[in-house]
């Protein structure tokens, strides 16, 4: 049995690979923001992603992973939104707006 080892992507730590392709701090630090994410947005379900971001001192970039990860649903969340990868548009599922991905 081989043992995979690779940098974090985060931090540059090498770690024994597990499901996560994040070392253990920063897996745990992911979870701690991602929970932070989450009861800030049931307390608060209307809230933008700026709104978020501010009252949990999560960065936008990071949340917008959650979203994409399929972590956290826009769609849930009336003000959530995130970008079209193409056009930038605000979109609540998938990675292209309908308008990106009927001409794509």
């Amino acid at each position: 049995m081989s043992l995979n080892v690779a940098n974090c992507p985060r931090c540059g730590k090498i770690f024994a690979m597990t499901i996560k392709n994040l070392c253990p701090d920063c897996a745990r630090e992911d979870e701690e923001m991602y929970e932070k994410v989450y009861r800030y947005l049931r307390d608060n379900p209307n809230s933008t992603l700026q709104q978020v971001s501010a009252g949990t001192g999560v960065p936008e970039e990071r949340i917008l992973n959650f979203l994409r990860e399929d972590r956290i649903y826009a769609a849930e969340w009336s003000q959530l939104s995130y970008p079209c990868e193409r056009c930038g548009a605000g979109i609540k599922r998938g990675r292209y707006c309908d308008t990106c991905a009927k001409e794509m």
